[in-house]
Order: C-alpha cells, then sequence, then structure tokens
C-alpha cells in the first residue's frame, strides 16, 4: 500500500539510513551494562543488605530486562551495526535474557510495517474495539505478576511444538519458509531448555536468588515500560495511510529515550524504518515540520490516552485525528 512520508532529500536520507558501529556499540553495550549492573547491584542486595532493599534493587533490574524486546525490535531490524552477523549476535543475546522469540516477533512486525493498524493485516497492534488500559491492569501487571512466567513458559512450550496460542501468530510464521519456520520453534526449545539448565545450577549450587535475577524476570519491574510502551497507536487512527495519524511521537526524559531505544519518536521510525535508532531524533528534527506536536513526558501523553479512552466509553468507534501541518498535503 502506498503511505504517506515527509519527503527529505536524498543526500540527508543518506546521511540518515548510514550505521554507525561506535553509536550502535555505545547503545548496545550501555543498555547490556545497565543490565549487567542493576544484576550485580540485586545479587549485593540479597547478600549483604535486608529486604526491603532485596525488592527494590530487584524491582530496578525488571524494570531495566523489559526494554529487552525493544533492543530485540531494533536489532532484528538490522539497523543497529553495520555487520549483520553482529546485530544477529546481541538480538539473540537479548531476545535470551527477556525470553522473546525474535524469529516470531520479526515474522509479525514485517506485516505490523506494511500494513499498520490495517486489520486483518495487521494484528500485532488491534484497536478495534477499544482497548481500555485501568489502573486495575497497570497495578496488576506493573510490579509483581507471578502468572506471566508461567504465561510466557507456557508460549514457549506452544511454540516449540509448532503449536500457537492464537490464529495471527500462526499465519505469520506459516507463511516463512520451511528454514525460517524451523528457526521460530528451535529457538523457544533453546529458550525453554537454557533457562531450565540455569536454574537447575543456580538452584543446586545455593545461589537460587540468580533464579529470580535471570530467569524469572518476566515476572516483575513492568510498570516503566508499561506506561511508555503502550502509548504508541493507544487510541489513534486505523485504516489510515498516513503514519501521523496512526503513531504517536512522545518527547521523553534521555534516560529513559535510552532504555526505550529511542522508540519515542515512533512516527519517524514508521515513516523510515530503515534509519538507525540512535539518529531517529535527528530524522525527527527533519520532518518535525510536518508532523502533529508531540505529547511531553508521560504523564501529558497518558492524560491524552485517558481522555480518548472516556470519549470512547460514549463513542465506542471514537478515535483521536491528530491535527497535521497545513502547509504539506497528505495523500
Amino acid at each position: 500500500m502506498h503511505w504517506y512520508r515527509t519527503p527529505l532529500e536524498k543526500e540527508k536520507l543518506k546521511s540518515l539510513h548510514s550505521r554507525d558501529n561506535l553509536k550502535g556499540g555505545l547503545q548496545t553495550i550501555g543498555y547490556l551494562l545497565i543490565i549487567i549492573l542493576t544484576g550485580i547491584l540485586s545479587i549485593l542486595s540479597i547478600e549483604i543488605l535486608s529486604w526491603p532493599w532485596w525488592i527494590i534493587t530487584i524491582l530496578i533490574h525488571g524494570t531495566v530486562i523489559k526494554f529487552t524486546i525493544n533492543a530485540v525490535h531494533e536489532l532484528v531490524h538490522g539497523t543497529v551495526f553495520k555487520s549483520a552477523p553482529t546485530n544477529s549476535i546481541f538480538c539473540k543475546l537479548f531476545a535470551f535474557i527477556g525470553w522473546h522469540n525474535h524469529y516470531a516477533f520479526w515474522a509479525s512486525h514485517l506485516k505490523h510495517h506494511k500494513y499498520t493498524l490495517h486489520f486483518p493485516n495487521d494484528q500485532e497492534v488491534v484497536l478495534r474495539p477499544p482497548h481500555h488500559f485501568t489502573l486495575k491492569e497497570f497495578f496488576k501487571s506493573g510490579f509483581l505478576n507471578l502468572f506471566s512466567i508461567y504465561e510466557i513458559i507456557k508460549l514457549h512450550l506452544y511454540i516449540s511444538r509448532s503449536l500457537f496460542k492464537n490464529e495471527w501468530n500462526h499465519k505469520t510464521v506459516s507463511a516463512l519458509n520451511e528454514t525460517e519456520e524451523k528457526k521460530v520453534t528451535h529457538w523457544s526449545r533453546l529458550l525453554l531448555m537454557g533457562h531450565l539448565c540455569l536454574s537447575l545450577v543456580f538452584f543446586l549450587s545455593g545461589y537460587w536468588y540468580l533464579i529470580i535475577i535471570i530467569s524469572l524476570t518476566p515476572a516483575y519491574g513492568n510498570w516503566l515500560f508499561y506506561l511508555i510502551n503502550n502509548t504508541q497507536h493507544t487510541g489513534l487512527v486505523d485504516n489510515t495511510n498516513d503514519f501521523r495519524l496512526c503513531c504517536r511521537t512522545i518527547e521523553l526524559y534521555p534516560v529513559f529515550r535510552f532504555l526505550y531505544w529511542q522508540m519515542n519518536y515512533h512516527t519517524a521510525h514508521h515513516m523510515y524504518p530503515g534509519v538507525p535508532c540512535y539518529k531517529l531524533a535527528d530524522l525527527h528534527k527533519a520532518i518535525e515540520h510536518d508532523l502533529p506536536v508531540s505529547t511531553s513526558g508521560i504523564y501529558e501523553t497518558w492524560k491524552q490516552i485517558i481522555s480518548i479512552q472516556n470519549q470512547q466509553l460514549i463513542e465506542p468507534e471514537y478515535q483521536f485525528v491528530q491535527i497535521l501541518p497545513k502547509s504539506i498535503n497528505t495523500y
């Protein structure tokens, strides 16, 4: 389908698409070091400090690890490093840490970019009927949710047997060639066996708490990821060919942008998905004149989303139409 993209000069676009191993390394290694640091702090708190500190440090560790899906997202796009094998190695590492099947994710994500919010061709994000985020849901999944580890193990058990819990995942994976489809099932088997072996080693060696810090991370620390990641498309227009109407860009603090792998510039990412994450801020500046005004911070963004949800309680078909600049016509 034909998407509207803000026009850019050829040389500018070429520059934005170029990959930089130094910047890619700073983002990737920097994020990995934060995971390691919060993990070490969690270990030290358990060995040295009292239990309240355990909760605080482990929660921080889980909060950081939740953004491994954003690392996987960028690395599976293949835009972080110049070398495809380097992208692949780090993608597998973060996928293992965060319990993600990057092969299945990419099969779905390709459709999401091609048919963003056009049901049924894109079911990675479905806005109709409106999903209403609630405080109850936030507190249930945001801090401690032991049921989530059961769900993720169950998910990978399904995939490891070439079974899928929903029609969308079955459709996207079955569309792959035989070799790629086998990678999906083999990766889930590797995840299950890898975390099981690590957990047995930790338990038998007496370092039981490493199971919590390494293999049970899906069960805690989802609060920040929940607040940031769910802003991407919520309440916006579906079945449009204009990314400015179906994607939301938000301004975030530098630390949050780093953890989020710059996906707050979500409109820019959808317009030009080949631009590396560390150049999305520059891309955003280059096309900002043609974009809706960005919301500032988590509070302002969720204030907007809550307002949209309240309107949808009255009008279920309501969708928020972001105000576009009049200088350039859309298609």
